[in-house]
């Protein structure tokens, strides 16, 4: 559900289909390799729904890797915002 809301927020942004759905892909796959690097598996977003490391894992394990993921789609929208000041409603009412 948190990786399409990240799909969501890029489809505000970008009229690349190309971008919308490799977007949330390509954040998956560097989350999971970096903190793979880092010695952090059990932080990954992936990690934190599986059932059989639910058995040992403490609410720190499980809350981790959504947040991280809220927190980089919280970027991308306040990237496209503030920093690039594109208006999601001057692309709709342009159609």
């Amino acid at each position: 559900m948190i990786i399409c809301f990240m799909g969501v927020v890029l489809s505000l942004y970008s009229n690349s289909l190309l971008t919308i759905l490799l977007g949330s892909f390509i954040y998956t796959t560097i989350e999971n390799y970096t903190l793979s690097i880092l010695g952090l598996p059990y932080f990954r977003i992936s990690a934190s729904f599986s059932p059989y490391l639910m058995q040992n894992s403490s609410l720190k394990t499980i809350i981790i890797g959504p947040i991280i993921a809220v927190f980089v789609t919280l970027l991308i929208y306040l990237y496209y915002k503030y920093i690039k000041n594109y208006n999601i409603y001057e692309q709709i009412y342009e159609k």
